[in-house]
């Protein structure tokens, strides 16, 4: 009776615990982690908003700054994986370079991946 009490005292302490947010699933259909979506999501915040549209629904400050929900239109498939990281490190002449360490750029490619619009859906 003990082991059953304190089973049940653990669980329901466990669930008042925070949680870090549940994996989210990529326009691709691969999984991220709640914790590189929210890192990835915090730094396009803080280094994109500025000219870009970060999130699922807002528009671009800059009316030549395409959402970074619709990169895939231009990156369709892979590219979009296999580009960014050379553009976020080079810029292009409307946009700085960034000097983000490889665990940022994951976690912004992870963000990025994720938010992607479905085509055809």
């Amino acid at each position: 009776m003990r082991a059953v009490t304190f089973a049940f005292t653990a669980l329901a302490f466990s669930a008042c615990a925070p949680q870090a947010a549940p994996p989210a699933e990529t326009a691709a259909g691969g999984r991220v982690t709640g914790d590189a979506y929210a890192r990835g999501e915090r730094l396009a915040q803080l280094n994109c908003a500025t000219c870009h549209a970060v999130g699922w629904q807002d528009a671009s400050r800059n009316p030549d700054a395409p959402p970074l929900r619709a990169l895939s239109e231009r990156y369709p498939g892979s590219l979009l994986a296999d580009a960014f990281p050379e553009r976020m490190r080079n810029g292009h002449p409307a946009m700085p370079a960034f000097h983000f360490d490889q665990d940022e750029i994951d976690a912004l490619l992870a963000y990025l991946l994720t938010i992607q619009e479905r085509q055809g859906v």
